[in-house]
């Protein structure tokens, strides 16, 4: 065993000890007779994040670079006619965030896609076509 898995153990150990302690005589002989659980309560004031937020943190993140690496418009419109999220603003808003778009919370969800497409591939179009017609 390692040493990072000896604290590891060490620290569930005392939390597990102080949650023993908690409990009475009658609490403590059910849990030994397999008639009750420990569980998780999270101490007062800790925040914790869901799993489907960083998950969705993850999904925004591979959307944007996506977005970044589209070609065209139309592109960028069929990367974007992809997401199938239930809270497709929400959403949005993020794929928003993670590019660097500015959008505003009120922005209804076709004027956020036509900000993010403008933004990332409009820009990025206007870019080459000043080269092409400079050189």
């Amino acid at each position: 065993m390692s040493d990072m898995d000896r604290k590891t153990l060490g620290k569930l150990l005392r939390a597990m000890g102080d949650s023993l302690q908690t409990m009475n005589d009658r609490e403590f002989e059910l849990l030994l007779q397999g008639k009750g659980t420990l569980r998780f309560t999270p101490t007062k004031g800790t925040v914790i994040k869901p799993e489907v937020e960083q998950n969705l943190s993850t999904d925004a993140a591979k959307v944007a670079r996506q977005l970044e690496n589209a070609d065209s418009r139309e592109t960028a419109k069929d990367v974007i006619s992809m997401i199938k999220h239930r809270r497709r603003k929400e959403f949005l808003l993020l794929v928003a965030q993670k590019s660097g778009v500015h959008v505003e919370k009120r922005d209804s969800i076709a004027r956020i896609e036509q900000k993010l497409i403008e933004t990332i591939v409009g820009s990025k179009l206007r870019t080459q076509a000043f080269k092409e017609v400079a050189f």
